[in-house]
């Protein structure tokens, strides 16, 4: 089955989109899968629907990441590969208009969650002499757009966050992958306020499934190699310059 095989996964950010599409495709992998999330009630649903185990919990809170990683550990025995998934565009407006809680509040999603994510588990990784952790961006850290400018600096600082990392842990076997996909059928887009796609569009942007399948990838290379970062964008998507 791969490299996944029997690995314990956390994804969080996992009852719905890349999260949910990530989970289905590690568990039917043979991986032990956890999903967490704040609403309790979808992501019960969801864990019930792909066999997987499920905490609750917020990952802008410090607490609640103590408590997913102690409850991993006391039922699993082990944390294999961290999915730092959740995130959001929480708001697009220039600057001037955006509240300070709400800038704090998508930095703290779309940035600081991650590092505190990475935080709990590396102790368990660097144990074990092995781990893989897959810090989930957005184009949006390579290119500019009107409106994005704070979720831009969080995914932007997750890409030198997951560098800097990687070259604290790599003499303990512990590898970190940067992950940055763009057009995805997703609630960003509802979430961010963009137009929908037309229907032929839809059908040729990154689904949950053909997420799950490229973090399957980065899973299933070699322990002993690891991807710094990938971006990967539709080809129905015009960046130009790219």
């Amino acid at each position: 089955m791969g490299n996944v095989n029997d690995k314990v996964v956390i994804i969080t950010g996992g009852a719905t989109g890349y999260g949910y599409g990530t989970a289905k495709t590690l568990k039917a992998q043979g991986a032990e899968v956890w999903i967490t999330g704040r609403r309790g009630d979808l992501l019960e649903k969801s864990a019930s629907e792909l066999g997987v185990n499920y905490k609750v919990g917020d990952v802008t809170k410090s607490k609640d990441w103590d408590e997913l990683a102690n409850t991993v550990i006391s039922k699993s025995g082990r944390i294999d590969i961290l999915v730092n998934n959740a995130g959001a565009a929480v708001c697009r407006q220039d600057i001037e208009l955006q509240s300070d809680e709400i800038i704090e509040y998508s930095i703290a999603l779309n940035l600081i969650s991650a590092i505190y994510g990475t935080k709990r588990v590396l102790p368990y990784m660097k144990k074990q002499k092995s781990g893989l952790i897959i810090n989930v961006s957005s184009t949006c850290c390579h290119y500019s757009w009107k409106g994005w400018s704070v979720y831009s600096a969080a995914k932007g600082g997750l890409f030198q966050f997951s560098k800097g990392v990687q070259l604290e842990v790599q003499d303990e076997g512990v590898r970190v992958t940067f992950l940055a996909p763009s057009w995805g059928d997703t609630s960003f887009i509802e979430v961010g306020g963009l137009q929908a796609w037309d229907d032929d569009v839809k059908d040729k942007v990154i689904s949950p499934e053909d997420f799950g399948n490229v973090v399957l990838d980065i899973c299933n290379l070699p322990e002993h190699l690891f991807y710094r970062d990938i971006t990967f964008i539709p080809l129905v998507q015009k960046i130009n310059p790219l």
